[in-house]
């Protein structure tokens, strides 16, 4: 039996200043209200500020599926998507609506995470993803990870980009069933240099993950070249 993909998640990250974004019901109305086409409900996240020694309310939009959260914590806004394949589309109209919301509003830094677990295969399945990998005699191994970073750039000398990629063998934890289940996960982490000021807009950063998402479709094939997804 060959791997099957049992999850996938990813996460866009931009990291911008929300400090002065309140827990209010006057922020949570302007945001459902940009927001309503997505049908999310708001909800709330608790944060620790190192800087001050406190705890820190902070505002998530939240699907009735919980398939898309966007959170807004105080040094970044974070979009969660979970089960699901990237949709550049809806990441372009969650930007745009930020961009709407947030007109002034400029980032240093931007991130994609993109996450997948691979079980079901045969034992001697997992020994080929670890010949794959390594040089090392004991190929029955049952835990392990090997993680590599490079880097990269952006179109137009936009920036300079850290491309990390994981490879972990373990036991995963379902978030549906909340059981373990043995697999091989694939953690793509691909992050542009912070820059010393913001310089990038929500318009902006559209254009750089549409080409951050190129550069995660290029390391994912790579990856799973690796990968006995055959029969």
């Amino acid at each position: 039996m060959s791997f099957e993909q049992i999850a996938k998640t990813y996460q866009v990250h931009i990291f911008v200043d929300n400090s002065e974004m309140e827990t209010n019901a006057e922020t949570i109305s302007k945001l459902l209200e940009a927001f309503k086409d997505l049908n999310l409900l708001p909800n709330y996240g608790k944060e620790f500020i190192l800087s001050s020694g406190h705890h820190r309310d902070f505002i998530k939009l939240v699907s009735s599926a919980q398939d898309l959260i966007i959170e807004f914590p105080s040094n970044e806004i974070v979009m969660h998507f979970n089960n699901n394949d990237v949709d550049i589309t809806l990441i372009n109209n969650v930007l745009d609506k930020l961009a709407s919301l947030f007109p002034d509003k400029k980032s240093n830094r931007l991130s994609m995470l993109t996450s997948a677990s691979f079980s079901k295969g045969k034992q001697d399945n997992y020994n080929k993803v670890f010949e794959n990998i390594f040089r090392y005699e004991n190929k029955e191994a049952f835990e392990w990870e090997h993680r590599i970073a490079e880097r990269g750039s952006l179109p137009n000398d936009d920036g300079l980009l850290n491309q990390i990629l994981t490879y972990r063998r373990g036991h995963f934890l379902d978030g549906r069933t909340h059981k373990r289940y043995d697999a091989i996960g694939i953690d793509i982490d691909i992050n542009t240099v912070p820059k010393q000021e913001p310089t990038y807009t929500f318009s902006k950063a559209k254009h750089l993950i549409e080409s951050m998402l190129d550069t995660n479709n290029q390391m994912k094939s790579e990856a799973l070249e690796k990968m006995p997804m055959g029969e």
